[in-house]
């Protein structure tokens, strides 16, 4: 049995995500949070591992955190066949953009 280790504690949080990519955007939500990446669910199979897309998360109070991710695994979504879950690895995040979604991740 492994071990999986985390460099950033998770938090299950749903928040509203577009993901941008050249000729489209895609609305789907969070399913988990951290300060390194997301999960994310509803989202339909443009995509391949590896793929750079640019994500705008949307905070509670109308704020949104920009940045580069990368998609670092993709699965079936169980409750809906005709969309799949992704791991966003963020890449380039600001440093102003952190403290926000840090403050985010502790409520």
């Amino acid at each position: 049995m492994s071990i999986e280790r985390r460099e950033y504690l998770r938090v299950k949080k749903i928040l509203p995500v577009i993901i941008h990519r050249p000729y489209f955007e895609r609305d789907v939500e969070t399913i988990d949070v951290s300060l390194g990446g997301i999960a994310v669910c509803r989202a339909q199979r443009h995509y391949d591992i590896s793929t750079d897309v640019y994500i705008e998360l949307v905070l509670p109070e109308g704020d949104s955190v920009f940045c580069e991710a990368k998609v670092v695994w993709i699965h079936p979504n169980t409750k809906d066949a005709d969309s799949y879950q992704l791991g966003l690895q963020f890449l380039d995040m600001k440093q102003s953009d952190k403290e926000k979604l840090n403050i985010q991740l502790s409520k």
